[in-house]
């Protein structure tokens, strides 16, 4: 487990060590290695797995945050993470833009 709370800190997915002694255990499950007969500690998530979708999740979210009627605020991890569409919208100020550095996909 001390090497589950050591990567949640050097991969950046949690800043402080008594955030990620609490959040990243929940993250993983135990299993035996059949090879092995070990235990080991995997994601509880297969990401991966998912991968087939990812682009369709994304696709048209944009158009669709920038065609709500409503005042909108846009929270990112980085001003380099916005798509051309976005970058020419706020420059027009169709929405408050919040930059939080440093967090990644904590967000």
């Amino acid at each position: 487990m001390q090497s589950v709370v050591k990567y949640g800190i050097s991969s950046n997915q949690v800043r402080d060590i008594n955030s990620a002694k609490v959040s990243m255990p929940a993250q993983v499950v135990e299993k035996v290695d059949p090879a092995t007969g070990k235990t080991v500690y995997v994601w509880r998530t297969d990401l991966l797995a998912s991968k087939q979708y990812w682009v369709e999740w994304f696709k048209g979210l944009t158009a669709c945050f920038l065609d709500l009627k409503i005042p909108k605020q846009l929270l990112l991890a980085g001003n380099d993470r916005m798509d051309k569409e976005l970058t020419i919208a706020h420059m027009q100020g169709k929405f408050k833009m919040v930059v939080c550095d440093n967090v990644g996909h904590v967000i």
